[in-house]
């Protein structure tokens, strides 16, 4: 029998026809043969392409679904290597190409016309593996937003006419070469060793960094201090170890190291794997393979046999074929050069990437928003109110209320309904102790909240006669109050300026030189002049704090409920302030782009490449 067509085929069924029904016999052939077609420049045999103990086939090859770099190359000319070649694309083209690090970008042009206003590209590549950067004429980046879906990466811009360039190239690959280290590897060891070494030599700094892990208990051992493309280097500390001060079979411990090791690197991210596997560290398997699932590493599995079960192959085989590694089942010398060969072939060949293009007009879209939020274990941090009780705390405000029992009030709720129990928290206060006194002192050491003392002690605060406001001096006592309450946030409540020649700025500076992290927020009760207020900003904003005024006893409140949470900044491409609001408490709104989160601290806690949707909400934690 000769078919028509060729057939891809995994499995051959036979059926018998044409017999009698009422016969119960069938004969069936002596013999049944299924010849593979010989192969030659247009059929390449599942043997001969793909190896041993692999279930890939000649349809693979053909069709390319698992590795398409296989019939890339790299440019001819490099003509497109640098911006000035850019190739030009436009409104439903579609190209394809491939990147090589240190050898190999691509650049392209695409031109804007008038009347259109959006460009989307749709990036069909390995994730991470495939990078790049979307640049106006200018060589600033532009703003769009990115989302990964089925098909690919999409990218989506709102441009002016134009001409922008797309950068297409490949970071420098990371791998981690590890091995079991045990006592049943030990007719595989000189061959590991010797590997090893040959790894290393074949290392080139300019397109991949390494890694060195032996298996051992209770961890896994590194052998380097950190990534290294340099071989005399790698090559020194490989030659520094020595096998016998490892021993451990723990493949899922080492493979759950090697992998997050891998989580925060550019590029290919590969593991070379040599193990019998029988390991004894089964209960990890569920941490690794989420692992694998987040980092996406591509895996290269070298099979030794020591005479275990069919389940090792197993495992090794799902582990290459998590994200397109290979595995082999080295016998002897020469599998495990064939084996390291064919690894070291997968992961420098070029990597190859679909450009599907549109440019067209679209309605743009309005302003997103942006919430800042707390981590799910983040608990409020210690809270200190520096209270002002001085003489001008008696007057009236609008509503009849004096100023002194409107704080008090608002402070007695502060304690007794918002601030959680056991919450650390201080008070200090001025103005209280002597008349026309500029004394502040510590009338609740930071401790954890006990909402009866707190009452007690702001029942016996009482405005003394012409007492003053000591403001610089109560910030100069901050850094003792808080002790080791670091990242605590200090509300200041008053009615006033500085009243006895102290420099608030100044005291800040110093809590700053002292590294106290330190959130200041100010709320000032019935300050009318604009100046006065303008003053009390710049000293908020001087510890990248806020400041708010409150004319009544609900306002104040209100403010100082919002300044238990920690402020931000919201930083644009410039590193220019865009807008301000508070961790945990609500957004700010934004034009789409991309921008950089500051949570101050000491030092503050930058997120960058945070971006905003047009008509979308994000939302990011603070660390």
């Amino acid at each position: 029998m000769e078919l028509d067509a060729p057939i891809w085929t995994r499995y051959l069924r036979f059926t018998a026809s044409g017999h009698d029904p009422e016969d119960n016999s069938v004969y069936l052939p002596a013999s049944v043969h299924a010849y593979e077609v010989q192969s030659g420049e247009d059929y390449r045999s599942a043997l001969g392409v793909w190896g041993h103990n692999r279930p890939y086939g000649p349809y693979e090859a053909a069709a390319a679904d698992l590795d398409g770099s296989a019939r890339v190359r790299v440019d001819d000319d490099g003509s497109d290597d640098v911006r000035d070649g850019a190739r030009g694309i436009g409104d439903g083209d579609v190209a394809s190409g491939a990147v090589l690090v240190a050898e190999d970008e691509d650049w392209w042009r695409i031109d804007v016309p008038d009347g259109s206003n959006v460009i989307e590209l749709r990036l069909d590549a390995d994730p991470g593996v495939v990078r790049y950067e979307l640049l106006d004429a200018g060589g600033e980046p532009v703003v769009h937003d990115a989302a990964e879906q089925e098909d690919g990466l999409r990218l989506t811009a709102f441009v002016d006419p134009g001409s922008y360039y797309l950068h297409l190239d490949e970071p420098k690959r990371s791998v981690v070469f590890a091995w079991d280290s045990s006592g049943s590897m030990g007719p595989f060891l000189p061959i590991t060793n010797a590997s090893v070494a040959a790894f290393a030599r074949d290392l080139n700094p300019e397109r991949e960094a390494a890694q060195l892990l032996a298996f051992d208990d209770p961890e896994p051992l590194w052998l380097l201090p950190w990534w290294s493309g340099d071989p005399a280097y790698v090559g020194r500390h490989r030659a520094a170890f020595s096998p016998a001060s490892v021993g451990s079979s723990n493949a899922e411990l080492a493979m759950l190291s090697a992998v997050r090791s891998l989580g925060d690197r550019e590029g290919t991210r590969a593991i070379l794997l040599i193990t019998d596997h029988e390991s004894g560290g089964y209960s990890l398997s569920g941490d690794l393979w989420r692992a694998i699932e987040e980092v996406r590493p591509r895996v290269f599995t070298f099979e030794v046999s020591s005479g275990g079960s069919g389940i090792t192959q197993d495992r090794m085989q799902a582990y290459a074929a998590a994200n397109r590694g290979v595995y082999d089942y080295a016998r002897n010398v020469g599998d495990f050069e064939a084996g390291f060969r064919r690894a070291s072939c997968h992961l420098r060949r070029p990597k190859p990437y679909t450009l599907h293009v549109a440019v067209r007009y679209q309605e743009p879209p309005g302003p997103g928003t942006l919430s800042v939020e707390r981590g799910a274990d983040a608990e409020l941090p210690g809270v200190e109110v520096i209270f002002d009780a001085s003489g001008s705390m008696g007057a009236l405000l609008p509503d009849g209320t004096s100023r002194i029992d409107a704080a008090r009030q608002v402070l007695s709720e502060l304690v007794g309904e918002i601030l959680p129990e056991g919450t650390p928290f201080a008070l200090r206060a001025f103005g209280h102790i002597t008349p026309q006194s500029c004394e502040s002192r510590l009338e609740i050491p930071m401790e954890p909240l006990s909402r009866d003392a707190a009452f007690a002690a702001i029942r016996e605060i009482q405005p003394k006669l012409l007492s003053q406001t000591p403001i610089a001096d109560a910030l100069s006592q901050v850094a003792s109050d808080l002790g080791q309450a670091e990242g605590s946030t200090v509300v200041l409540i008053t009615d006033g300026e500085e009243s006895c020649g102290g420099d608030p700025a100044a005291a800040l500076d110093a809590l700053r030189e002292q590294g106290v992290d330190v959130n200041l927020s100010i709320v000032t009760l019935g300050v009318e002049s604009d100046e006065v207020r303008a003053g009390f900003e710049a000293l908020a904003q001087r510890a990248s704090g806020s400041y708010a005024a409150a004319d009544d006893t609900a306002a104040l409140r209100t403010e100082i409920e919002q300044a238990l949470y920690p402020p931000f900044e919201v930083l644009g491409p410039g590193g220019e302030v865009v807008a301000r609001g508070r961790v945990g408490s609500g957004s700010v709104e934004l034009p789409m782009g991309v921008y950089t989160v500051r949570v101050p601290g000491a030092p503050p806690a930058l997120i960058r490449d945070v971006r905003v949707p047009g008509d979308g909400s994000v939302s990011v934690t603070a660390p």
